[in-house]
């Protein structure tokens, strides 16, 4: 499935910060980012933040696989990162997703 060098695996969450902390989250969120592209060099990532709710936060990474994911997901400088960040959250909801469609 997928063509040439498109990522297999993507992650999504949606994060719902405590309101006053969306400062605060975006700092955290985006160290972590910077972590794992420091680790995980093959893996992208975005943060979007909802217009209408301000203190929700949508992200995107993507993958070359489910192993890099699970790989990331296991090692610990990811469970600090999020332990972090699970301080200004109401609540977070992960997922982990296939490509199925990308047009060229």
């Amino acid at each position: 499935m997928g063509g040439h060098n498109m990522p297999e695996v993507w992650t999504h969450g949606r994060w719902t910060v405590v309101s006053g902390k969306e400062d605060d989250f975006v700092r955290a969120w985006s160290d972590m980012a910077t972590w794992t592209r420091s680790q995980f060099p093959t893996a992208t990532g975005t943060l979007l933040r909802d217009r209408d709710q301000p203190n929700v936060f949508f992200s995107f990474g993507s993958w070359p696989n489910l192993e890099t994911v699970g790989q990331w997901r296991g090692s610990e400088g990811f469970q600090q990162h999020i332990a972090t960040i699970r301080e200004l959250l109401e609540s977070f909801e992960p997922h982990t997703l296939d490509l199925v469609v990308q047009p060229e």
